[in-house]
């Protein structure tokens, strides 16, 4: 189904962008009215991504509806990663083509509705503290693969993230306090480290814990003396070693 999406505030947000990639969101607001919400430029070269916290704002404005971004010179067709992406997240996307402003919208054609980072119901095995590291990582453009969780692994011999983690591209980072994206783990009653939690910056985590709703949270003393590991991405991992070399 095609949505009608308000489209004169994302050109004029594609206008102000260009030469790089714009990004937005449309928001359907709880009356129903549905508008545009920006999300800046492209940090990458041919590839963007919405940055998680754009995410965390505009959902508090509404439900998310569609995504929005520009191709610069190219046509508005989506890109290999662009499908990838368009099924990951569930949702509609309009791309638009800079300076010619033709666009095009296109449909996921899996189904899967997206879940949102906040307010989400736990669900173990999906919509748990590893699946909402796994969503967050999406927005960034970076696809986590999804291993599969015994219910209470922990209290069953298992260790789900210092078993994976190299698989999934992270590195462990030591010595030093953590970076925006960054994946805390923590030891919450239980002999292995069981919880994981990203780093959001300010000394705020974003989370998901058994019986909770997910949320944001103060990383405070409960949850400082709790980590045990502080895991990065390689994207991020490498580049924050070029960061410090300078």
């Amino acid at each position: 189904m095609i949505v009608d999406f308000p489209l004169e505030q994302a050109r004029e947000h594609a206008e102000g962008c260009y030469p790089m990639e714009a990004a937005g969101l449309f928001v359907e607001r709880p009356d129903g009215h549905v508008e545009f919400f920006p999300c800046g430029m492209s940090g990458r070269a041919n590839q963007f991504a919405i940055p998680p916290h754009k995410w965390l704002e505009a959902e508090q404005k509404g439900r998310i509806a569609g995504v929005f971004h520009t191709h610069v010179n190219e046509p508005p067709l989506p890109s290999e990663w662009d499908c990838a992406s368009l099924e990951a997240w569930g949702l509609p996307w309009v791309i638009m083509s800079v300076p010619a402003m033709e666009h095009a919208q296109f449909e996921p054609q899996g189904g899967k509705a997206p879940r949102p980072l906040l307010g989400r119901r736990f669900s173990h095995g999906t919509a748990d503290c590893y699946g909402l590291i796994r969503d967050y990582y999406s927005k960034l453009g970076i696809f986590l693969p999804d291993f599969q969780r015994e219910e209470r692994w922990w209290e069953r011999g298992g260790n789900l993230y210092l078993d994976n983690y190299a698989k999934a591209g992270f590195v462990r980072v030591k010595n030093e306090g953590p970076h925006l994206h960054d994946v805390l783990l923590m030891q919450i009653n239980s002999k292995v480290p069981c919880h994981g939690a990203i780093y959001i910056g300010d000394n705020r985590l974003l989370h998901h814990l058994e019986g909770q709703l997910s949320a944001r949270a103060v990383w405070g003393d409960f949850y400082r003396k709790a980590t045990t590991h502080i895991f990065r991405h390689k994207d991020f991992y490498e580049r924050s070693i070029d960061v410090d070399a300078d």
